[in-house]
This record gives structure tokens, C-alpha cells and sequence, in this order.
């Protein structure tokens, strides 16, 4: 049986801020707690690696005129994501 039936968002080599060469395996359509000591990673990895690539995708749909009037992330350090879907990220 397939371990994430329903899919899964796959994180290679993050090096983001404090993460260290980091790969994960995120079911998708699951709540998913990020847990760990401060310092550890869980901010870097969620905001700064993965909700950062969906928002740059997501911009990147926009006609260049729209573009230029929305905000601009910089590329993550990250080997690759696989099967990112488009999040939006609430303050």
C-alpha cells in the first residue's frame, strides 16, 4: 500500500537560513505539525523554503504587467520541491 495515498509534497536539500542539506516527505491534504526545539529549522523549512517557492510559482502565473506591482521573494536554497501546490499564506 501507498504510503501517502493521497500525495505528498517531497523538500530535497533545503539550506535554508539553519537548515542544514534537510529532505522531507509532507503528506499533502493532511494537517501537518512542524515540531522542534527553537532554533531547529520549523520556520526556515514552512515559510522561508516551502511557502516561499509556492508564492513565487503562483506570482510567476500573473501577466508581467500584474508582476511588477506584487512582491518579490527571493529563489529558496533548495535542491528541488516536488508536487508543490500553490499555498497562500495568511498573516
Amino acid at each position: 500500500m501507498d504510503q501517502f495515498p493521497q500525495g505528498f509534497i517531497g523538500v530535497h536539500d533545503a539550506r535554508q537560513n539553519n537548515l542544514r542539506h534537510v529532505s522531507v516527505t509532507i503528506p499533502k491534504y493532511r494537517v501537518t505539525a512542524f515540531v522542534g526545539l527553537s532554533g531547529s529549522g520549523k520556520s526556515s523549512l514552512v515559510f522561508d523554503t516551502i511557502a516561499a517557492s509556492s508564492r513565487r510559482e503562483l506570482n510567476e502565473t500573473f501577466p508581467s504587467f500584474t508582476q511588477q506591482y506584487l512582491p518579490k521573494f527571493g529563489q529558496p536554497h533548495v535542491g528541488a520541491i516536488d508536487h508543490l501546490p500553490v499555498a497562500i499564506e495568511a498573516p
